[in-house]
């Protein structure tokens, strides 16, 4: 069951995944243009981030080089997102799709529809990469558009993203294993290698037989040395296999589902004990997630409808101008104190203690009563 794993990056992509720590695992080699490593701190390994927004161009004339993984070292990304930047990706030019898809996992991966590709290579300028891609990407585009489409298809049919009443109470897994057969799409499992259980230790010299006991089992466990929860390793260069292979572990796990953000509208995971609306999907590094800016726009919009809570604001901001332009030293006090008791009365209607009338009276009458 365990023995050295000597999975080469050059001819091909390996993927696993990781339920338990909500991880997915890959090895390829990549050209690393506008993309850098980033080690989060609950990432073991390397994850990969644009260095400026995903949006931007190339314009920069520089030199492009190169970076492999390997099993001991392997590329790592949430759960599910293999899958969840394929249905994101911009495929209508060369530069939006790497910059949105195969800057993460690689140009070699359009080998299904494109003979020869280069080998990934140190290249002098950006502009020298474009020449040595775009046309491979241009032959490949119409058929990426439409692998693209169909994978988008069953994500909305399993997961009833189009709102349809028709077997809206049906599972997921059925749901996706009926449209599978519907549309023959287990055509894509037919160009990929399954390695069974052999990656459970990544450091296997790590691992003396002879001193291993249960404890010392679970301590490799605890130490993640040992992972008994990761699946299979997958191997091809067929992106179609990848994508469906990656699609079918998401539906046959019970515990995650796929939806549209309400802010950006892009596909992400979305886990069953905690259902959201807004993604947490990000390209670059410090960019902002759309469940901050989600829960903004909701209290913005809740204020706004909401009399008692626009009471609220209108209050706090005639204090606080108040309290900021008296010259009586008690006032910042004062305000201060008020500003920590509105915010529990607010925090009490929210969470239904109190009603919006009890909320509305108590600011009306902290209005008049309190100096401010």
């Amino acid at each position: 069951m365990l023995r050295e794993l000597n999975f080469s990056p050059k001819n091909s992509f390996y993927i696993w995944f990781d339920k338990k720590y909500k991880k997915e695992y890959y090895i390829a080699q990549l050209s690393m243009c506008k993309t850098k490593f980033v080690k989060e701190k609950d990432n073991k390994f390397n994850s990969i981030k644009l260095i400026k927004s995903y949006s931007n161009k190339f314009n920069e004339e520089k030199t492009i080089y190169y970076s492999s993984s390997d099993i001991i070292n392997p590329f790592e990304e949430n759960y599910g997102m293999f899958l969840i930047n394929f249905l994101n990706a911009d495929f209508s030019s060369f530069e939006s799709a790497y910059l949105t898809y195969f800057c993460f996992y690689g140009l070699e991966l359009l080998t299904e529809f494109c003979n020869n590709i280069p080998k990934v290579r140190a290249f002098n300028s950006e502009q020298d990469f474009k020449n040595t891609y775009k046309d491979i990407f241009n032959q490949s585009q119409l058929k990426l558009k439409e692998l693209q489409n169909t994978i988008r298809l069953c994500v909305n049919y399993t997961y009833n993203l189009k709102r349809q009443d028709k077997y809206k109470n049906a599972s997921y897994l059925t749901k996706f294993i009926a449209y599978s057969i519907n549309k023959n799409l287990f055509r894509y499992t037919t160009n990929i290698n399954v390695y069974y259980n052999i990656n459970y230790a990544y450091k296997i010299n790590d691992i003396k037989v002879t001193n291993i006991t249960p404890l010392a089992v679970k301590d490799k466990i605890d130490e993640r040395i040992i992972n008994p929860t990761e699946s299979n390793i997958y191997n091809s260069n067929y992106i179609s296999n990848l994508v469906y292979l990656s699609l079918n572990e998401i539906a046959t796990n019970p515990n995650v589902s796929i939806g549209i953000c309400k802010n950006c509208g892009k596909y992400f995971i979305s886990y069953k004990r905690s259902p959201e609306k807004y993604c947490r999907i990000t390209y670059s590094e410090n960019e902002e997630i759309c469940k901050d800016i989600g829960i903004q726009a909701t209290y913005k919009k809740k204020q706004k409808d909401n009399p008692c809570l626009s009471l609220y604001r209108k209050t706090y901001q005639k204090k606080l101008m108040y309290a900021k332009r008296s010259s009586n030293e008690n006032a910042k006090h004062e305000f201060d104190d008020w500003k920590k008791l509105a915010k529990e009365k607010v925090k009490d209607f929210n969470n239904r203690i109190i009603s919006e009338n009890e909320l509305i009276n108590w600011l009306k009458n902290s209005s008049i009563s309190n100096n401010l």
